[in-house]
């Protein structure tokens, strides 16, 4: 059970974050637009929800707890602390970006019969990984850093663990402290994971305690999935994973071996029996037909796409001829029961059976665009258009997006975080002491001051998050799309 607390950390936390970057400052660690970034003038509370998690196909039906912090207190720190440590997640040897570089990896690679493929998976990573240990492994890599930066060191750790232990969401009306681990839906989180982890594999994996080390041929890491290529027995490698599952590190392994295959990521990886490792694309027997309805209200050139991307996923991810035609038949079906037409799905076909598959395991330099793009607005002649006005708005509704139309047909669109007639009154007020405002001005000059020549009505209510924020930023925002929406 998570401890409850009350609203008033927020501020609490919000002091603590104002002393530790004033501290940071005053030392030269960070410049002053660092300091504007870090402390954010109209802090939420992070919200707490669960994704479901069907692949599993377990009953009861399990969750992934995420907490979103956007906006909170403690994103900006995520985010300076990911930019600061994600370069070291690049020079961990076990680290591979996604299953195109995990092909990449087994490029090359020979297994003879007594090889095994396997798996291990870390069960709960995120949420069990101990502040201390965390906070240790990530030092190990910041003293690599040149001398003069271990200043600046210590200030990263500093930030990296006040993160950690001010981690408070809200879920149903209450506050939380969450008291270990690191929140998923955090910035930094993987890659605070991927260097606990790098840190165990280093210290423990292939330290020369190990005796199980000689055994492995290959270990390849995303996140907390691990492809191991074994060359004991099947009873070596379920002692091996006893062995490192008695750890006082937060960490639980779970397994899985198996002679001729093993699922990773979106890969089936297999031996082709003559002495190399193949790889077809794999499916989740949970896994449902999400492709885009082709009868969506999507840009045609979006819909176009769509087969030819995922047609070319199945080539790059497809080995060998065969089992790309096998799972390109597959997605056909699933295409063309979305509605795509056969003409679309078979130029995708063939674009991705001609294509040369080398191409698309090679790494692509980014295009650097240097096109000047021009947004500009959009007018055409008048038309009439219905808006259907979801909220219930009466003169006393506060925080409302309003409406004031005028007899000659010219309308003013403006907001107010105060009840509804309060602004009516005033502008009802400017226009008999013909105030230098635009509805006044307008109003005297071309109706005689007339007040009967203006109506006013609510179009938006706004209401404000229980989470906290900018509110008039806000209602700054959805005015400024009524304006566009009505001009």
């Amino acid at each position: 059970m998570l401890p409850q607390i009350g609203w008033e950390s927020s501020r609490e936390i919000q002091i603590l974050v104002e002393k530790h970057f004033g501290s940071g400052t005053e030392e030269k660690l960070i410049s002053q637009s660092e300091y504007d970034y870090l402390l954010p003038k109209h802090p939420q509370m992070p919200c707490f929800y669960g994704l479901p998690k069907i692949h599993k196909g377990v009953s009861p039906l399990k969750g992934c707890p995420i907490v979103s912090g956007m906006g909170s207190l403690t994103h900006p720190i995520s985010v300076y602390a990911d930019q600061i440590l994600r370069p070291f997640v690049l020079t961990l040897p076990s680290y591979v970006r996604d299953s195109t570089d995990v092909i990449r990896r087994l490029e090359g690679i020979t297994v003879d019969e007594q090889t095994l493929l396997a798996s291990l998976d870390v069960e709960a990573l995120y949420s069990s990984i101990l502040h201390d240990r965390g906070c240790g492994a990530v030092a190990s890599y910041l003293n690599q850093r040149d001398i003069h930066l271990w200043h600046h060191n210590a200030f990263v750790l500093e930030l990296l663990n006040f993160l950690l232990e001010h981690n408070i969401f809200t879920f149903d009306g209450r506050v939380y402290h969450q008291l270990r681990g690191v929140a998923m839906g955090s910035p930094c989180a993987p890659t605070f994971a991927n260097l606990y982890l790098g840190w165990w594999e280093r210290e423990v994996v292939f330290s020369d305690n190990n005796r199980w080390a000689d055994r492995i041929d290959l270990w390849i890491r995303f996140i907390d999935d691990i492809l191991i290529l074994w060359s004991g027995s099947t009873t070596d490698f379920r002692e091996f994973v006893r062995e490192i599952n008695i750890n006082n590190l937060g960490l639980f392994f779970t397994s899985e071996i198996q002679s001729l295959q093993v699922t990773f990521l979106d890969l089936v990886i297999y031996k082709d029996g003559m002495g190399h490792l193949g790889t077809r694309l794999f499916r989740k027997q949970t896994a449902t037909n999400s492709l885009l309805r082709c009868d969506s209200c999507h840009p045609l050139p979006l819909k176009r796409g769509i087969p030819k991307r995922q047609y070319i996923r199945v080539r790059r991810n497809c080995s060998s001829l065969t089992d790309f035609r096998r799972a390109s038949d597959d997605l056909r079906v699933r295409f063309s029961n979305r509605g795509y037409p056969n003409t679309i799905l078979r130029q995708s076909y063939q674009h991705a059976f001609t294509v040369n598959r080398d191409s698309l395991l090679t790494p692509r330099a980014r295009e650097v665009d240097e096109c000047v793009r021009i947004v500009a607005t959009y007018d055409e002649a008048h038309q009439t258009e219905q808006y259907f006005i979801r909220s219930f708005i009466n003169c006393k509704t506060r925080s409302v997006i309003y409406l004031l139309t005028c007899t000659c047909g010219k309308q003013y669109v403006g907001k107010t975080s105060r009840e509804f007639r309060r602004s009516v009154g005033e502008h009802l007020n400017d226009i008999q002491n013909d105030a230098d405002t635009p509805v006044a001005q307008h109003v005297n000059l071309e109706h005689g001051g007339d007040t009967r020549a203006v109506s006013f009505q609510g179009i938006e209510e706004v209401r404000r998050s229980p989470r906290g924020g900018d509110h008039d930023r806000r209602l700054l925002q959805i005015e400024t799309k009524w304006i566009f929406r009505l001009d």
